[in-house]
């Protein structure tokens, strides 16, 4: 069943215990820590990256593409947000890309926009444990599976600016 295949995706079990005339009980364990959260999810390059739903403050769709290179804010609503990217962050080369929405984020430092240039979703994420080879990137929060089942790294924007 659909739900059996997910819970054993998550490393977990279903156990049923049924009693004739009484009823069926189903019993699902999952381990722990088990985190699910609501994420905006967005392709940077080719890694699958998330912001969660919890520090976004709006999602602005750009009426055409736009090149911010020169451009060190964003103005929404007459409220400056200051830019930021990944490029330095990730440790990618900087490409020059034609942005097609801004997500306006609520941080410890204030607001700031995150252009993006790809497609975005909004997508409930299940945490997993955050492998060895992550843990001393400040810059990342965690690893979590998406809906389809692929892995995507969340993004501590507290940590990048």
């Amino acid at each position: 069943s659909l739900v059996k295949d997910k819970v054993a995706e998550l490393k977990g079990s279903v156990e049923v215990d049924s009693v004739s005339k009484k009823g069926t009980s189903f019993t699902i364990t999952l381990p722990l820590p088990l985190s699910i959260f609501r994420s905006i999810v967005f392709s940077f390059k080719e890694h699958a990256l998330a912001v969660p739903l919890s520090i976004v403050e709006k999602i602005v769709k750009l009426e055409e593409v736009k090149d911010f290179k020169k451009s060190k804010f964003f103005v929404d609503n007459r409220k400056k947000y200051k830019l930021i990217y990944l490029f330095e962050t990730l440790a990618m080369p900087r490409f020059d890309a034609l942005y097609k929405y801004v997500l306006l984020l609520k941080t410890k430092e204030g607001r700031v926009a995150l252009p993006l240039f790809g497609k975005i979703t909004e997508q409930e994420l299940v945490n997993k444990k955050m492998p060895t080879i992550l843990k001393d990137k400040d810059y990342i929060k965690g690893v979590a599976v998406s809906e389809d089942g692929g892995p995507v790294l969340v993004i501590d924007i507290n940590n990048i600016i």
